[in-house]
């Protein structure tokens, strides 16, 4: 008799585990699972575009089912908690835990900024990466405008020594190896945020990074923003000194390495640092422009595909003085750039790295700054500039003709530029074949009454029709052109 109800308890407890899961089911679409912090993956369709039944149909109703299991959140948060506070393990391929309640980024390469095998640098690259930026900054020169560089440093050339998995200690990174490569070899201004940061941390020992976060804190954001407008005045750049600040506590915070490992507690707490300073500069009167130029300026960055955004601000303190473009990632353009505008009349900031001539030409600075983060530099740097550089447009008004010049510097065989409208998706796609001109540069002539007005497309090919490989793109508004002489 007591076997056959600890039999029937069994079944009904197992019979729970299957039915419960299955009666709370997730049947909305587009749903975003709070643990994980994505949207779970829709209800695939069946059939592919011929009408057949899809040859990968039982992976992808797979995928759903495991993504919209029920109670997938509930299961996920007390996974999150055993191996966070019993096994002291990370749930996060992502994130690493440290020592005192630090969380470090693990991916792209970030971890081996400190043990010495990245990046590759040699000497072929650093000096291709100098004599592309320094091209940049000629051809802004040309225009009038003048280029900086800015070098945030990753959290782990900061706080090594708080990184588990190693016995990490201060030493040369990436920003140094490029910026000491720049200096040596050319007169680019660079900003160096790596120094400054690790100054204020042993004068005073202030936290200048989140604990629980990939970026700088308040703290460490001001020493950066002080850093770039010294910089900016010794250059003679500008003429207004960083402006002071006044630090406030404020509560408990939760970064992003913290959504990354989800709940560590059951009631869905994450971690948190107890505290963290605010920042508020004295005397900034800087405003977020919202008109009818900065809606161009967001239409203009959707056209280019910048999904990340951007901003703009203006400052009626510094109505006379010169204006910034700040193009780069998170932690100068979304961290600093209210403060930095300060000491601007006007300022944008663009996420991207790819700087586009459209762009600048629209919003028209008297500088032009790139920032960009510390493991990002050897992915980033690559052919960064390969379409600013090598790409060049030309409109003859008059005549209705599009010249498109693509330099190569003699490596490919033949040329082909597919350009397109983006008004009628492409129907009225074009593959043109390039000629040379010279030994370096290939050549089209597009005959604007073929197309549609408005932004057009170009990319370029090594072959013609798709059959060869892609190299690099541009795109750009036929009317906002420069025109030729």
């Amino acid at each position: 008799m007591k076997k056959r109800v600890i039999g029937i308890i069994v079944s009904v407890e197992l019979l729970l585990v299957i039915i419960i899961p299955l009666i709370t089911f997730n049947w909305v679409q587009g749903t975003k699972s709070i643990a994980e912090n994505r949207n779970l993956t829709s209800f695939p369709s069946l059939f592919d575009s011929e009408g057949r039944i899809r040859d990968d149909l039982l992976v992808v109703l797979d995928d759903w089912f495991k993504d919209n299991i029920g109670l997938r959140d509930s299961f996920i948060n007390l996974s999150s908690v055993i191996s966070f506070n019993i096994l002291h393990t990370s749930t996060s391929e992502k994130v690493e835990i440290g020592k005192g309640g630090w969380l470090f980024y693990s991916a792209e390469n970030n971890l081996s900024i400190v043990d010495g095998t990245y990046p590759d640098f040699d000497e072929e690259k650093l000096a291709l990466y100098c004599e592309q930026l320094v091209e940049v900054r000629n051809r802004l020169a040309e225009q009038g405008r003048e280029f900086v560089l800015i070098l945030p440093p990753s959290k782990v050339s900061i706080y090594p020594e708080y990184i588990q998995s190693g016995d990490y200690h201060i030493m040369e990174t990436p920003a140094d190896i490029i910026a000491d490569y720049i200096e040596g070899h050319s007169d680019l201004r660079v900003v160096r945020l790596k120094d400054a940061l690790l100054e204020e941390k042993n004068k005073n020992g202030e936290q200048l990074y989140y604990k629980t976060d990939t970026h700088w804190n308040f703290r460490g954001r001001y020493v950066g923003y002080r850093k770039i407008i010294e910089d900016f005045n010794d250059w003679g750049l500008i003429d207004t000194p960083p402006l002071e600040a006044r630090f406030y506590e404020k509560g408990a915070y939760s970064g992003d390495l913290a959504r990354m490992l989800g709940a560590v507690n059951l009631d869905g707490d994450k971690c948190s640092e107890d505290s963290y300073n605010a920042v508020e500069l004295v005397g900034s009167f800087v405003q977020s422009v919202s008109n009818e130029k900065s809606e161009e300026f967001e239409a203009l960055m959707t056209a280019e595909g910048i999904s990340d955004g951007g901003s703009m601000w203006t400052n009626p303190n510094e109505s006379d003085g010169p204006s910034l473009l700040l193009y780069g990632d998170s932690m100068i353009g979304s961290c600093n750039i209210d403060y930095i505008a300060a000491n601007f009349s006007e300022t944008s900031f663009v996420w991207s790295y790819v700087l586009r001539q459209e762009m600048i030409d629209f919003v028209d600075p008297d500088i032009v700054a790139l920032d960009i983060s510390e493991r990002g530099l050897s992915s980033c740097l690559p052919g960064l500039f390969d379409s600013y550089l090598n790409i060049k447009i030309v409109k003859d008004k008059e005549k209705g003709i599009l010249d498109i010049y693509y330099e190569d510097n003699g490596k490919l065989e033949s040329c082909y530029m597919p350009t397109w409208s983006e008004a009628n998706d492409q129907s009225d796609l074009v593959w043109y074949e390039a000629e040379r001109e010279g030994e370096n540069c290939w050549h089209v002539r597009v005959d604007l009454n073929d197309h549609e007005s408005g932004r057009y497309i170009t990319h370029i090919y090594d072959g013609p029709n798709g059959s060869g490989k892609y190299i690099t793109a541009t795109s750009f508004d036929v009317g906002k052109i420069t025109m030729s002489n």
